[in-house]
């Protein structure tokens, strides 16, 4: 018997992001399970109705149950089909949605930043990944505008005062580390 030199090297399927897809995947699962629900009341509902009816009659012109009721299943499995796949893709399509707005949310807080406005919040709405990723961009946003003010404030105090030589080469030292930090 040989055996596959490789075996321990079993594929295994791996979510991108676990938030995003299994989000998705409940949705989803929620969707079908409430349309099946619904289909599978509405199909024995109307099997009970139909047996009933057959048994009252008490002629049976099929050879087995299933021919009465065989057109009932196949309008109640359609109809199945239609609602699952409509509300997946409704589901998805929500889903998709929210994607986008919070992406195209946080684009627009980086053109923003981009042009030079660093004290607008990003507002960013959505997922809770990408709220967290807009409260960092404010933090970050926030922290280069005071980084940026304290540059400019000890611009004009060296401006406006009467330092020696060796203050203001100390200074002006301390004031190209400071602007390192914003632009690196």
């Amino acid at each position: 018997m040989r055996r596959n030199p490789h075996f321990h090297f079993r594929r295994r399927n791996k979510l991108v992001s676990p938030k995003f897809q299994g989000g998705a995947a409940i949705l989803i699962i929620a969707v079908v399970i409430a349309a099946g629900a619904l289909a599978g009341h509405l199909l024995f509902r109307d099997i009970r109705q139909a047996l009933g009816d057959a048994s009252v009659s008490g002629h049976f012109g099929f050879p087995t149950p299933f021919r009465i009721v065989s057109g009932i299943l196949v309008r109640h499995l359609l109809a199945l089909f239609a609602l699952v796949f409509t509300g997946g893709s409704l589901a998805f399509l929500w889903y998709v949605r929210r994607m986008r707005l919070g992406i195209s949310r946080l684009s627009e807080a980086f053109e923003a930043a981009e042009k030079g406005d660093l004290s607008s919040p990003s507002n960013v709405r959505g997922f809770k990944e990408f709220v967290d990723f807009g409260a960092e961009i404010d933090e970050v946003r926030s922290y280069t505008l005071a980084l940026i003010g304290e540059v400019r404030g000890e611009a004009e105090a060296m401006r406006t005062s009467d330092l020696s030589y060796g203050e203001f080469e100390k200074r002006w030292e301390a004031l190209k580390e400071k602007i390192g930090r914003i632009v690196p």
